[in-house]
């Protein structure tokens, strides 16, 4: 029998834990550990499974916090920091022992060191990295992305993406470039695969691809796809959220982009789809594989296994809103590649908890 362990956030102060078996195709709630207000996006150590941080996403300072897993799964505290800033909606532990902080609501973001002895220990010393914001703009950094001996910033607000270097000890990091994005775009996740970008932009539901260039230049852009549903109904507003791109491996040696439609708008009975796409190197061309129906509503967070465990096989995706009494497309559910990746199908739903809004997998 082969179990995982997942982790859910949400608007919450708690994070769940679901034990998924793959052989029953069986999604259960496990636990509730109490945290900080509004644990809205998880992200694990990536060398020690058993370090997981959160942020406490809420004003008008915000907080990320340090848990330990235990093996029954559930969390205790180790520590929490303010995050500088209002909201922040996103952390992700760099290979350099530092932890981001993206601070929604202020024109402003974090990389806080950890202690060398203790990955749970955050330090004090670190510089806020404020946005240059000019009149009538606003800025509203949204994720993080380690790339080569930099950190890409998107940021939602300003339509671009922040190019940003360490500028002296940990904690003190620096703007250095940016890559805009076309007008009216609004860049909410990025990838990098193989020196190319790709960009999740919510405004205008769509999805690019761009190469990476030095820190001043404005690369060109490879390909843009819309990527809308070919058929919603009327009232619906398309607002995409998520972005994915797991590794090529011998089961799955075609790599393929998953990314999700939130559809913030009149809601589809079908509920939500992820779309899948291939991207041609040589031509910097996407192809659309498939999209998905989900039964959730506004997904925020979804996210892949870990391709040691073979988790990779399958992803989870959660609701983030739920009408009041409708629970239909509510929860969290697994679903798993087919067709070499083109394809998902879901294989398991738990709605215990109808909403939550980051996902990670042991």
């Amino acid at each position: 029998m082969v179990k995982f362990r997942l982790y859910a956030g949400g608007w919450t102060a708690f994070i769940v834990s679901y034990l998924f078996d793959s052989e029953t195709n069986q999604l259960t709630l496990e636990s509730r550990s109490p945290t900080g207000p509004s644990p809205s996006w998880l992200s694990l150590h990536p060398s020690d499974p058993s370090v997981l941080y959160t942020t406490n996403e809420y004003g008008p300072v915000g907080a990320l916090q340090s848990f330990r897993i235990a093996e029954n799964g559930t969390l205790s505290l180790g520590d929490t920091t303010e995050s500088g800033g209002n909201g922040p909606t996103y952390t992700e532990r760099l290979s350099t022992g530092e932890v981001t902080a993206l601070n929604y609501g202020s024109p402003s973001f974090a990389i806080i060191p950890t202690s060398p002895d203790d990955p749970l220990q955050f330090s004090s010393d670190y510089r806020v990295v404020n946005v240059p914001v000019g009149a009538g703009q606003t800025s509203h950094p949204h994720h993080s992305l380690e790339y080569k001996d930099e950190l890409l910033v998107a940021d939602l607000g300003m339509n671009t993406v922040w190019r940003v270097a360490r500028d002296g000890k940990p904690g003190y990091w620096k703007i250095h470039g940016r890559l805009d994005s076309h007008p009216g775009a609004g860049p909410r996740h990025v990838a990098v695969i193989d020196d190319i970008l790709f960009t999740m932009h919510e405004h205008d539901n769509t999805l690019t691809a761009r190469t990476i260039g030095a820190p001043g230049e404005q690369s060109p852009i490879l390909d843009t796809v819309t990527i809308t549903p070919p058929t919603s109904p009327e009232g619906s507003v398309f607002a995409a959220a998520e972005i994915l791109i797991p590794p090529k491996t011998d089961k799955f040696p075609t790599q393929h982009i998953y990314v999700s439609n939130r559809n913030i708008g009149v809601t589809d009975p079908k509920g939500d789809t992820i779309a899948i796409y291939s991207f041609d190197a040589e031509t910097g061309k996407f192809t659309e594989t498939a999209q998905v129906y989900t039964q959730l509503d506004q997904i925020r967070g979804m996210m892949f296994g870990q391709t040691e465990n073979g988790g990779d096989e399958f992803i989870a995706a959660s609701a983030n809103v739920v009408a009041q009494g409708e629970t239909i497309k509510g929860g969290t559910i697994i679903l798993k590649r087919v067709d070499g990746g083109a394809n998902l199908e879901i294989v398991a739903r738990n709605k215990d908890e109808l909403t939550r809004t980051s996902l990670v997998w042991l």
